[in-house]
């Protein structure tokens, strides 16, 4: 499956240097939300114009598996889903521990580091006013930015013709042509 995601800059930049390695999303293409491992998505980032984008598909990354986060669930809340959002904030402790060449504090460090709570707020895994307002976060492994951005007219949707415009969140489309 390959799918455009837009992007804004500031997260295209932390994705391709490696910082961010998650990308969290309301909602997700169907087969997205399977969990992990997930085969064979390559995500085509396209940067939005906000903040100084260039409008354009940057890279690519492949997604690995997601998380289901739901955090506006309204009926009661499923053990599951609390034990996915705990595996979650381990698993991205983790990985920022790495990022940042720390020996990981699992006793109290991933829930009481202001720096790992700033961490997050940096790759906007809150939305505003601090809320978590994210239902899946993918894992982004093997990102790839390109030398010479490329045009969303270069990419087919899945009737095999060009886009128009970029998505809003995400599409799902055929290789690039």
């Amino acid at each position: 499956m390959n799918v455009i995601i837009s992007i804004n800059p500031p997260y295209t930049q932390m994705i391709f240097s490696g910082y961010k390695l998650h990308e969290f999303r309301k909602k997700v293409i169907k087969g997205m939300d399977v969990g992990y491992p997930l085969e064979d998505i390559k995500a085509y980032i396209y940067e939005t114009k906000n903040k100084g984008g260039c409008g354009k598909v940057v890279g690519e990354v492949d997604v690995l598996g997601s998380y289901k986060l739901h955090y506006r669930v309204r009926k009661k809340m499923d053990t599951e889903l609390v034990n996915e959002r705990f595996a979650f904030i381990k698993d991205l402790y983790l990985r920022w521990c790495e990022i940042k060449g720390i020996a990981p504090n699992m006793n109290e460090g991933w829930f009481k580091s202001k720096k790992f709570y700033a961490y997050q707020q940096e790759i906007g895994f809150f939305g505003d006013n601090d809320c978590l307002s994210c239902n899946y976060a993918l894992i982004l492994h093997n990102h790839q930015k390109y030398k010479n951005a490329k045009e969303i007219l270069e990419y087919s949707n899945l009737k095999g013709l060009p886009l128009q415009r970029p998505p809003q969140n995400m599409l799902r489309v055929l290789t690039q042509n």
